[in-house]
């Protein structure tokens, strides 16, 4: 018996509130070993196991679903269980219906929102993978074991192998692409019927796809299918458009902004045919997907996009009503928290303000003991919004940060959920290079310690855009260390910036490469190595290239900024006439100041009058 599958499948109850699991093992005794260890570990984690014995269905003569709807509903603290004898059928049952049933009762079963084992023998396994596919095809964790009894030092031991194992999705990745290859197979072999061929090939083969994150192939296919549905205005051609959409919107990774296009353009048609009052549920599904576009939309202007994002989940929380403690309400509450987080329009500090007001309100529902991996989550992105916010004692701001990243890191493990807890160490190296207390030098070394450890996941192969967010940030914290040689920190920072824009070009990721266009522009301003006054040439003509992307009409808080960085970067230049440099920076500085007011921004007004102030003094 490989005790590191058990491992694996207690760590991902552990973390998972829901979903399907098949175990196979070769006789009952195993099975037995197999669910006592299991519960023994979910008991260490507040978590209540069950069984549902099938062999009480063949005498009840229930179907599958109402069977099972019947035994959670009698058990509603229980959130593992254990099905077992699905081998046994009833007298007068025909296997292969029998099967069929049970094949289509998967997302009845799936929608109760529990953790369901499938205790199978080998050969049952073999069956439903004949006649129950699309039931597997739901099925992304899959463990095989031999006849045996696990001692309790190896059980002591079988979590502890998993730490071996870099991603537990690795595994669970092997058997979904064993499912699209059996798909795959049947497409060359399948009937001439295309109805049949649409609904038991192409559309679960889409889901794999989809499940498997190969959206370049998910796509075609999704168009196929809503192809063949168009002329019959169903709710089929509907949930194609819907299907399609999501798809676009997965396929976009800062490589094009068509696919985004592409996304709004066909989750808008799919929301003509969801009217709000006859399909409320897939109706506000389609508005959050579509929320989510224009939250991530590059064309247009961006905080009318931000605006458009809001508005989606604003009409989906009216049509909620008061029922904001389910975990639909929390979800939206999440998603309009972060919307507001990035808010262009309205008072910056509000808005910071109103997004914690949500995220603490979705943490009445998304709890530590109920949902583990929501709450780290959701306190990931409060420590965000604690470490922007504002009002209140910016040093004591910051350190709660700090704190709600730990005690997320508590439940997040690189080894369950590899993406999260990247997010979270970067979150929290943000937090250390924006510290007050403690020592500087310190916070500056830890922050390039936690960038360092989400990189580790952030690969620029597989997660190309992390990955570049990451090494800008720890591009920055090399750019401010104070330990090592200032000039060799620099030349690490801009050699890290330069990277990243092989990435952040400026036709896929226009804000983010202007964004590292000023941060190129500072570090050549300050730079040590090199020519001084090559060095500010350079920088110039970085701030330029960001002002081509950050322009007053667009993005008027950004563009005044790098007027103002500008205006600097000239009242400092060697090369060229010094009178005319002053006056280049004078001029931007009255520039900057029509839109950093006293009576808007003050702060920033004043810097600028500053340094107007000092251009005037050097003509």
């Amino acid at each position: 018996m490989k005790t590191e599958d058990l491992g694996m499948l207690i760590l991902t109850l552990k973390h998972k509130d829901s979903g399907f699991y098949l175990v196979e093992a070769p006789d009952n005794p195993t099975m037995d070993d197999l669910a006592l260890k299991i519960t023994v570990a979910m008991g260490q984690e507040r978590k209540r196991t069950a069984v549902i014995d099938f062999a009480e269905r063949a005498q009840q003569g229930k179907s599958v679903s109402r069977f099972v709807q019947d035994a959670v509903n009698e058990k509603p603290d229980v959130q593992v269980f254990f099905l077992r004898n699905m081998e046994l059928i009833g007298e007068n049952e025909d296997k292969q219906k029998y099967l069929g049933n049970l094949n289509h009762a998967r997302e009845r079963i799936y929608n109760l929102k529990r953790n369901f084992i499938f205790m199978v023998y080998p050969y049952f396994a073999d069956l439903l993978r004949q006649y129950a596919l699309d039931l597997l095809s739901w099925v992304p964790h899959k463990y095989q074991f031999e006849s045996g009894h696990i001692t309790p030092k190896e059980f002591a031991k079988s979590v502890q192998l998993v730490e071996n194992v870099r991603f537990i999705g690795d595994k669970d990745r092997r058997y979904i692409k064993e499912l699209i290859e059996l798909y795959e197979a049947q497409l060359d072999e399948s009937s001439d019927d295309l109805a049949y061929r649409i609904e038991n090939i192409l559309k679960p083969l889409a889901d794999l796809y989809e499940q498997y994150d190969d959206y370049a192939r998910e796509i075609p296919i999704r168009e196929q299918i809503a192809e063949f549905y168009k002329s019959s205005e169903s709710d089929d051609y509907a949930n194609a458009l819907f299907s399609l959409g999501a798809a676009y919107l997965n396929m976009n990774s800062g490589y094009s902004s068509d696919y985004i296009e592409k996304a709004i353009y066909y989750l808008q048609e799919a929301l003509k045919k969801y009217p709000r009052e006859k399909e409320p549920l897939k109706w506000a599904n389609t508005m959050t997907s579509l929320a989510s576009a224009y939250y991530e939309r590059i064309h247009g202007d961006r905080s009318d996009n931000i605006e458009q994002a809001i508005s989606c989940y604003r009409q989906i929380s009216e049509m909620m009503g008061h029922d904001t403690k389910t975990l639909e309400a929390a979800t939206i509450k999440m998603n309009l928290a972060n919307a507001y987080m990035n808010r262009i329009r309205g008072d910056r500090s509000k808005n910071i303000e109103f997004a914690i007001h949500l995220y603490k309100q979705a943490l009445e529902v998304r709890t530590r003991e109920t949902m583990p991996e929501k709450w780290a989550t959701t306190m990931t992105n409060l420590a965000e919004a604690f470490r922007n916010r504002m009002m209140g004692d910016r040093a004591e701001n910051i350190e709660t940060a700090i704190r709600f990243c730990r005690q997320s890191l508590e439940v997040m493990r690189r080894e369950t959920m590899p993406v999260e807890w990247a997010k979270t160490e970067m979150n929290m190296g943000l937090a250390y290079l924006s510290r007050v207390r403690g020592d500087r030098a310190e916070n500056i070394e830890e922050s390039i310690r936690c960038f360092e450890k989400a990189l580790e996941v952030m690969a620029r192969d597989t997660m190309p855009l992390d990955w570049s967010l990451a090494t800008t940030n720890l591009a920055t914290a090399h750019y401010f260390r104070i330990r090592g040689n200032r000039a060799d920190n620099i030349e690490t920072a801009i050699c890290l910036y330069m990277q990243t824009l092989e990435i952040r070009t400026r036709d896929a990721m226009p804000i983010e490469w202007a964004e590292t266009m000023i941060n190129l522009a500072t570090a050549y301003a300050n730079r040590i190595q090199g020519d001084r006054a090559e060095n500010m040439e350079k920088s110039i003509h970085c701030y330029k290239h960001a002002m081509d992307v950050f322009t007053r009409d667009n993005m008027p808080v950004e563009w005044a900024q790098t007027t103002n960085n500008l205006a600097n970067a000239y009242a400092n230049r060697i090369l060229g006439n010094h009178a005319d440099n002053i006056q280049e920076a004078i001029d931007l500085c009255k520039q900057a100041l029509e839109i950093r007011t006293r009576h808007d921004m003050p702060v920033e007004w004043a810097v600028t009058k500053i340094n107007l102030a000092h251009a005037f003094s050097e003509l």
